[in-house]
């Protein structure tokens, strides 16, 4: 059966139907599109907002870091300071005071004896008793040095605790700073997975907002186009309407033609009649 064609405004209309359709589609099609790019960024919003969190603790950390590793190079300076200190006074430390001051005292005793049982004439008891008394004088100038050197000893001593002290504080700098660092290589690797996410999220925003725009611009296309064929078909509604009037009123005035001719001929039939009935009066 052969295809009925269509009218000019059927096919305006059909046409127009087909543009609005295209016109919703791409529509929603923008709708998704920027859906998807809102969600996109919202997510990017919060791996920025996690990133600044992670960023500001590593700062915080890399902060308490610095002021470990100053505690720990001060405690270590001490310890060196303390180091060459005990040097020096390692250096005023003669080793053989002590047998010197042994070994005279030693002597000392063995002249007194002698004194005592060795027979002497006065000149050389004299001279003896005033070796003796010369020899006590050095040793106790030797005792005051070994005291001092004591002293000394006992300050290396304590010098060697401070600085032990010193070393065990620096190492337990040495650990925290270890403990922090690794800590700082945790979050610095999860900065950089964040980042490379926030990244990919944010080509993967880039793209769906160029396709929303690419979509957008089809339907404000599809619309104009649409618009038009509306306005044609106003156009054409009202070419049709201008015909159809002229149509009923030519059709008005052909049946107003006709109902005067009926009438004039009924009155002329009329008149007819009657001219007819006074003929017959007066024959």
């Amino acid at each position: 059966m052969p295809r009925k064609k269509l009218s000019e405004l059927e096919a305006a209309e059909l046409k127009y139907s087909i543009l609005i359709e295209k016109r919703n589609y791409y529509n929603e099609l923008a709708r998704s599109y920027r859906e998807e790019r809102d969600s996109l960024n919202e997510k990017k919003k919060e791996l920025i907002s996690k990133l600044k969190s992670l960023r500001e603790e590593r700062r915080k950390l890399l902060e308490e870091m610095r002021n470990h590793r100053e505690k720990r190079d001060e405690y270590r300076k001490r310890a060196r300071e303390l180091i060459r200190f005990k040097k020096d006074l390692k250096g005023e430390i003669d080793e053989s005071l002590e047998d010197s001051l042994r070994k005279l005292v030693e002597r000392i005793e063995r002249l007194e004896y002698e004194l005592q049982v060795i027979p002497r004439n006065l000149e050389e008891e004299n001279r003896l008793i005033e070796k003796i008394r010369e020899m006590r004088k050095k040793e106790e100038e030797l005792q005051k040095l070994l005291e001092k050197q004591r002293e000394i000893f006992g300050e290396i001593g304590r010098i060697d605790e401070e600085i032990s002290k010193l070393f065990e504080m620096a190492k337990n700098e040495s650990e925290k700073i270890s403990e922090i660092y690794n800590e700082i290589q945790e979050i610095s690797a999860k900065i950089a997975a964040l980042s490379e996410e926030a990244d990919g999220i944010s080509q993967l925003a880039d793209k769906a907002h160029k396709n929303y725009l690419k979509a957008r611009e089809k339907a404000d296309k599809f619309h104009r186009r649409a618009m038009e064929m509306r306005e044609r078909i106003i156009e054409i509604k009202g070419i049709r309407e201008r015909e159809e009037e002229k149509e009923i009123l030519a059709k008005m005035r052909e049946e107003m033609e006709e109902k005067i001719e009926e009438e004039l001929e009924k009155k002329e039939d009329e008149m007819i009649k009657e001219l007819m009935k006074k003929k017959r009066i007066e024959l």
